[in-house]
This record gives C-alpha cells, structure tokens and sequence, in this order.
C-alpha cells in the first residue's frame, strides 16, 4: 500500500466514523446497518466486555446499550490500516438519568 492509499484508505474510515456517531447521537439505527459489513465485527471493552459478531447483531446490541442513554461523549484516537482491515480505537463517555433515549435530531439525518 502507497503511503497515498494509506491517506485515502484513513480518510475514507474517519468519514464512515463521523457517520457513525451521528447515528449514535441521533439514535438512527437504520443508518447505523449501513456502515457495518455483514462479516463485521464490534468490540467494546479492554477485554473485550462486548464482543458482537455481524450487522444485525451489532446493530441490535448498539440498540440496546446506546438506545437507553442520554448523552454520549465520543472522541477517536487512532485509525490503523491493516491489509483490508481498518481498526479504529473510541473513547466513550455516557450518562444516563433515565430509560428513555432522547429524541433524534432530523437535520442530521441527511448523511447516508
């Protein structure tokens, strides 16, 4: 891989994640199956605690943990290229004060 694809390949993966915390924050969880494959694998967890095996198991375990907070706080620290592999590395904080998720917002909607 040039240092160019490198780029690009970094460019394209930082993209899907803005992607993905807008369907986090906006709970859409439509947009969210888009941006995972169905070979895809989820892990949450210096262990992992979390360990989620393709697209619809991942995004009906991002339903349930995500769906119940009220905030969420992300930042992304590092996006490695590994052959076809990208492997990205989340900071998330969350607060909850009750069951219900918020409201989406529509206008940010319009990504996919």
């Amino acid at each position: 891989m040039t240092e160019l694809d490198d780029l690009s390949a970094r460019v394209h993966v930082r993209e899907l994640l803005d992607r993905y915390h807008a369907g986090i924050n906006t709970r859409d969880f439509d947009l969210l199956g888009t941006l995972f494959a169905d070979d895809a694998i989820w892990e949450v967890g210096p262990e992992p605690a979390i360990h989620v095996r393709g697209r619809d198991a991942i995004v009906g375990k991002l339903h349930e943990t995500v769906g119940r907070q009220d905030l969420l706080v992300q930042a992304n620290f590092a996006v490695t290229i590994e052959s076809s592999i990208a492997i990205t590395h989340v900071l998330t904080r969350r607060s909850s004060s009750s069951d219900a998720p918020p409201p989406g917002h529509a206008g940010d909607r319009g990504l996919r």
